[in-house]
């Protein structure tokens, strides 16, 4: 039961680290956005990094441990600075009262029409900051890789114990099996 629990949890913090790896990879798209980058570029960069943001909260909120929420909140937390939240509105995306984020697409477009540059340049400092905290709960200091490895490490020593246990088992079934064939040839002969 233990083992199966480890195990789970294991997969649900694989599921937040892939998840922080798209946040990770959505925010350096945007962060490289150039006055060059086309609207329907900037458009899809956006909603991938939005999806990517959504998906990290409902991962995170699946594991049974407080890091991967952490790592949520610190995200959660990079995104909410009043220059942030001023960027996130300037490009149409707006925070649910889940915690969600939604990109609003017509407001995008009236923005990238009204001062294409300041929209790149929100795009920009938005995937940054994104991409930074993500790098954080990502590296091998991070929380989300801490808890993978005292989790995979948990895992272990939970398997050799099952083993230990096991093959103790097997010793003691074999030495039943010696004493009931002792006994029997003891009785008949």
């Amino acid at each position: 039961q233990e083992l199966q629990t480890t195990t789970a949890q294991i997969s649900a913090y694989g599921q937040v680290q892939s998840s922080f790896a798209k946040i990770q990879d959505s925010g350096k798209a945007l962060a490289a956005t150039q006055s060059t980058t086309s609207t329907a570029d900037l458009k899809k960069n956006l909603q991938t990094f939005v999806n990517a943001y959504n998906d990290t909260r409902s991962a995170a909120a699946s594991t049974a441990t407080g890091s991967a929420k952490t790592a949520v909140r610190d995200l959660q937390s990079s995104l909410s600075t009043d220059s942030a939240r001023a960027d996130l509105k300037s490009l149409g995306i707006t925070r649910n009262s889940d915690g969600s984020l939604t990109l609003d697409t017509k407001a995008l477009d009236s923005a990238l029409q009204s001062n294409d540059g300041t929209a790149n340049s929100a795009a920009k400092r938005i995937g940054s900051t994104a991409a930074q905290s993500a790098t954080t709960a990502l590296s091998t200091t991070g929380s989300i890789a801490s808890s993978l490895s005292a989790l995979n490490a948990r895992e272990a020593s939970l398997e050799n114990r099952q083993a230990t246990q096991q093959q103790q088992l097997a010793e003691s079934q074999q030495q039943v099996a010696q004493a009931s064939n002792f006994l029997s040839s003891a009785l008949s002969g």
